[in-house]
C-alpha cells in the first residue's frame, strides 16, 4: 500500500515548484513522526533548512486544513495514501495543486534512501486540483511488522485471513485496491515472519532468501 509525501497549497498561492516554497510558511507534520523527518529531508535536499529558508509549522490534519484555508499557512506537506479526507475537505472550498518534487533531486534522494520510490501522483485526484500534469512524488509502501517472537501460528492466521478476505480489505480505501497475492513481497527489505513464510509458501510464492528469517 503506497504512501505518498504530498505538498498541498493553493492554486492561488502561485506556489508551483518546491523553491517556490523559500520564506514561506511549511507544516512539514507532527514532530518527530517519520512523516515529518521524510518532509524535511527532501527539502534539504533541494537546499531549504528548516527556520532558515522556510518557517517551520508542526500541524496536522484539521489544524493544517484550517490553516491553510485561512492563509495562516502557505504549504501542507503530509504522507499518505491519495485521496485523503482533509485534503479533499481543502479541495471542497479552495482550488489546489500539489507540488511536484524536483524529478532529478528525487532520483538521489530515492537513490540513497532505500524503501523509498518515484512516483506518479494523479493530476486530477482531488476537485479543484489545478495540476495540468502527474505530480512527480517519493513514495513508499507501507507494511504490517511485528516482533519475531510472536507465535506463528497467530502470524499464519493473520496473514491467511488477510488475503483470504481481501476484498473487505480493499474496501477501507480506495489506494490499497492493488494489494494481492501476487505483489504481497514487492519493496520488502527485512525478513518475513515465520509464520508468513508458511502462509505464502502454501500459495506457492517463491520467497527470496533474503526474506526468509534466521531459523529458516
Amino acid at each position: 500500500m503506497p504512501k505518498r509525501a504530498q505538498y498541498l497549497v493553493l492554486e492561488s498561492s502561485g506556489i508551483k515548484s518546491i523553491s517556490d516554497m523559500k520564506g514561506k510558511r511549511v507544516s512539514v507534520g507532527a514532530p518527530g513522526s517519520m512523516g515529518a523527518q521524510h518532509v524535511e529531508e527532501v527539502l534539504e535536499a533541494h537546499g531549504l533548512y528548516r527556520n532558515k529558508d522556510y518557517k517551520l509549522e508542526s500541524l496536522t490534519g484539521a489544524s493544517a486544513t484550517s490553516a491553510l484555508k485561512d492563509g495562516n499557512l502557505d504549504v501542507f506537506a503530509f504522507c499518505a495514501p491519495i485521496p485523503v479526507s482533509y485534503a479533499q475537505d481543502i479541495a471542497s472550498q479552495r482550488e489546489i495543486r500539489l507540488v511536484s518534487v524536483d524529478l532529478e533531486v528525487a532520483k538521489n534522494y530515492v537513490e540513497n534512501n532505500p524503501g523509498y520510490f518515484l512516483d506518479k501522483f494523479p493530476k486530477d485526484a482531488y476537485n479543484n486540483q489545478q495540476n495540468e500534469t502527474e505530480v512527480d512524488g517519493i513514495s513508499w509502501t507501507q507494511y504490517w511488522f511485528t516482533k519475531a517472537s510472536v507465535d506463528d501460528d497467530v502470524i499464519y492466521e493473520t496473514t491467511k485471513w488477510l488475503f483470504e478476505n481481501i476484498e473487505q480489505f480493499h474496501e477501507t480505501h480506495s489506494s490499497i485496491r492493488t494489494v494481492n497475492l501476487d505483489n504481497a513481497l514487492d519493496g520488502i527489505y527485512v525478513p518475513l515472519h515465520a509464520g508468513a513464510v508458511r502462509y505464502y509458501r502454501e500459495k506457492g510464492i517463491n520467497i527470496p532468501d533474503e526474506l526468509l528469517p534466521p531459523e529458516i
